[in-house]
C-alpha cells in the first residue's frame, strides 16, 4: 500500500496555488497575491458594497482568475460601489474573467484587468448595471489574445470602458 500510495502522490500534479474567497460584507479590501513559478488559480466571490477586490498573478504558470457575485440569495442583495481588478503578467496562459450576475443590482462598479507578457492571454467580462466603468489592457504584440466583453448599462450613464492591445 504504502508504494502505491507514494507512486501516486510522485504522479499527481500539484497547483502551485489555488484560492477561493467568498467575501460578504461591505467596505473591504481583499488582496490576492500569487507569484512564483506554477499554476496559479484565485476564485474571489463579492456580497456587498464598496469593496475592493484584487487578484496579482506573476512568473510562470498559467494564471486563472475570476471575480464575480454568488446568485442572489435574497430579494435585497446588492453589489455597488465595487473595484474589481486583475493582473496577470509572466509565462504561461492567462485566463480572467469578472462576472456580474444580472439577478443582483450591481451599480457604480469599476473592473479592470491588465494581462501581460509572453503568453496566450483570453478575459471575459459580463457587467450589467448602472455607472460600470471597465478598462481592458493586453500586453505582448506578438502572442494571441482573446476576449469577450458584454456590458448592460441599465440606467444612468455608464462610465465607459476601454480595451487597448499594444
Amino acid at each position: 500500500m504504502r508504494k502505491l500510495l507514494a507512486i501516486l502522490l510522485m504522479s499527481t500534479p500539484a497547483h502551485a496555488g489555488s484560492v477561493y474567497i467568498d467575501q460578504v460584507g461591505n467596505s473591504n479590501d481583499i488582496f490576492v497575491s500569487q507569484y512564483g513559478t506554477g499554476n496559479h488559480e484565485a476564485i474571489l466571490l463579492n456580497e456587498g458594497d464598496g469593496n475592493d477586490l484584487s487578484i496579482i498573478q506573476r512568473d510562470g504558470g498559467d494564471h486563472s482568475a475570476f471575480i464575480g457575485t454568488p446568485s442572489a440569495n435574497t430579494p435585497t442583495q446588492k453589489n455597488d460601489y465595487n473595484n474589481f481588478m486583475i493582473y496577470q503578467k509572466g509565462e504561461g496562459n492567462h485566463t480572467a474573467s469578472i462576472n456580474l450576475d444580472h439577478t443582483v443590482a450591481n451599480n457604480n462598479n469599476t473592473a479592470t484587468i491588465d494581462q501581460e507578457g509572453a503568453a496566450d492571454k483570453q478575459f471575459t467580462l459580463n457587467l450589467s448595471g448602472s455607472n460600470i466603468g471597465v478598462v481592458v489592457q493586453q500586453d505582448n504584440a506578438t502572442t494571441p489574445d482573446s476576449g469577450s466583453m458584454s456590458i448592460q448599462c441599465y440606467t444612468g450613464s455608464c462610465q465607459g470602458y476601454s480595451y487597448t492591445k499594444h
